[in-house]
């Protein structure tokens, strides 16, 4: 039966040729609809890019300067606001690994963190105790018998406080210094063909961040002032210390009273 067919009507090699036929076929019918809808989006997104702010185009006219300035600031202010806040969703920022503020800063703070947990006093250790009952009774004047000199003890504890300023001190140097490199950095990336705006934002950066870690510095000098004043907001304490000072006055005046075998102050006076 096949001797009579046309040998290109069976076979499989003629079968993949006739597939491979309609196949190509099918593809240029439908490659110049795909074609035109590339080109069409292709258009806009070029139509877009050229209307963010960050575009290349010089602007013309004063109007168009200012707004494209107002426009930048907000860019570089919104990938600024994500450092801070640790956000890197945006391309941008992951790319960028160095400008993750947060991330350095959480380190810095951490390692402040460790530095002052080291320095703390070991209350529950024998050899600081003893060490801190040797120092109170060195530095003891003419208190009353049952009395502890008070302010021999705050002038110990306000050594540990002393050791805190250094470590402070290098943390907000550590903060000022990370936040001036990530804001400079940013800079960098985003206004690549404004060096004029860049050098900009470099010294209002770095006047702001001067000021700020000055303030700083004084709100933190001054809390660990505070630290060191025997200073409590329990109204009920005092109270209950001056409770506990009567009462060891009041023993240590009859001990006086039973060694001297006098029932009055005017008897153990004479005595």
């Amino acid at each position: 039966v096949f001797r009579h067919c046309n040998s290109n009507l069976y076979g499989v090699e003629q079968l993949s040729k006739k597939l491979t036929t309609v196949l190509v076929n099918k593809i240029k019918q439908e490659l110049l609809p795909m074609k035109t809808i590339v080109e069409k989006n292709l258009n806009d997104v070029r139509a877009r890019l050229r209307a963010m702010p960050s575009s290349y185009a010089a602007p013309k006219t004063s109007a168009d300067r200012q707004k494209l300035l107002v426009g930048m600031t907000q860019q570089y202010l919104r990938y600024l606001t994500d450092c801070i806040r640790g956000e890197y969703w945006d391309r941008v920022l992951v790319r960028h690994p160095e400008l993750r503020m947060y991330n350095t800063v959480l380190k810095k703070f951490e390692f402040f963190q460790a530095q002052v947990a080291d320095s703390a006093p070991r209350f529950r250790d024998t050899d600081f105790i003893e060490d801190l009952a040797t120092q109170i009774k060195q530095l003891r004047g003419r208190e009353l018998p049952g009395f502890m000199s008070q302010q021999a003890f705050f002038m110990c504890m306000a050594q540990y406080i002393d050791m805190w300023q250094e470590p402070m001190q290098e943390l907000v140097q550590d903060v000022h210094s990370v936040a001036l490199d990530v804001s400079v950095k940013l800079a960098e990336i985003l206004f690549v063909q404004y060096p004029g705006l860049r050098e900009g934002i470099k010294g209002v950066t770095e006047r702001a961040l001067a000021a700020m870690a000055e303030e700083t510095s004084e709100k933190l000098r001054t809390i660990l002032t505070k630290e060191k004043d025997p200073f409590t907001l329990n109204m009920f304490l005092p109270q209950w210390v001056n409770k506990l000072r009567f009462d060891r006055f009041k023993k240590a005046v009859e001990g006086v009273f039973e060694e001297s075998n006098s029932s009055n102050y005017f008897t153990a006076k004479e005595e």
